[in-house]
């Protein structure tokens, strides 16, 4: 532990976040080491049982402490964020993944906006099927979360890693990079509805999102479209490839 700590120590450019389920022995060891300011310390908060190691952590002088609480596998009803400065939550994944159910989610996301704690909301289950009408229901779950206020939400498939800002509208600017790259990967561009399938399997977003996107991107001249008028037939290219237009825009 102390060979870690050191190298994160003479790696000040970096931050460090590191997490544990053992918070008690990280209490106990935490006296003696020398704790960089580089680094956030967390632990695993699963379920209302597991509060203690909130306790353990509230005692360790790390620069920022914050809960991982992925796998949500219950409320987390009474969470005390005295002294805590993330909460992280999300639910499980894999084939036999456990039910997360939104009021638990939306129960957090209350008590970190009455505490003025940052909250970050990774994902519900969208990756554990590829059912169209499975993961069209998740989605519109997910996205109705907290559609006025503001819940980041991190697309696995975004290489950026880049969050979205919910308040007062979804931020499509990852989508509009994504589509963009998907259409120029093939010659001769895609139809609507293969965009739409690709923004349904492949990204965060949900179709519905797609044809606005379109439209705007094609005003921008990021992109051209036969017909102009969007639908799901139409076909979209990068806009030099349609004849007589300029130069390729990357947006």
């Amino acid at each position: 532990m102390e060979q870690v700590f050191q190298v994160i120590a003479e790696t000040p450019q970096r931050t460090y976040q590191l997490l544990t389920k053992r918070a008690r022995r990280l209490r106990r060891l935490a006296e003696g080491l020398d704790w960089p300011p580089n680094l956030w310390m967390g632990v695993s908060v699963q379920s209302e049982d597991q509060f203690a190691r909130i306790d353990d952590l509230r005692q360790v002088p790390a620069a920022v402490r914050f809960l991982s609480c992925e796998p949500l596998l219950g409320p987390l009803s009474g969470l005390n964020l005295q002294g805590i400065g993330w909460v992280i939550a999300g639910g499980e994944s894999g084939p036999n993944h456990r039910p997360l159910k939104e009021e638990w989610v939306t129960e957090i996301r209350d008590i970190c906006r009455e505490a003025e704690v940052p909250f970050f909301f990774k994902q519900w289950l969208l990756y554990g099927t590829r059912h169209a009408l499975g993961v069209e229901k998740m989605k519109d779950a997910m996205w109705s979360v907290d559609p006025a206020y503001g819940v980041q939400y991190r697309d696995p498939k975004d290489v950026q890693q880049q969050a979205l800002d919910l308040e007062f509208g979804p931020n499509t600017d990852p989508l509009r990079r994504m589509l963009l790259e998907f259409i120029v990967g093939r010659p001769g561009g895609r139809m609507v509805e293969d965009l739409s399938q690709y923004t349904l399997l492949e990204t965060v977003y949900r179709p519905s999102q797609v044809i606005s996107l379109i439209e705007k991107m094609r005003d921008d001249k990021v992109v051209a479209t036969e017909p102009r008028r969007v639908t799901k037939k139409t076909r979209v290219f990068p806009y030099a490839e349609k004849p007589g237009q300029g130069e390729l825009l990357l947006g």
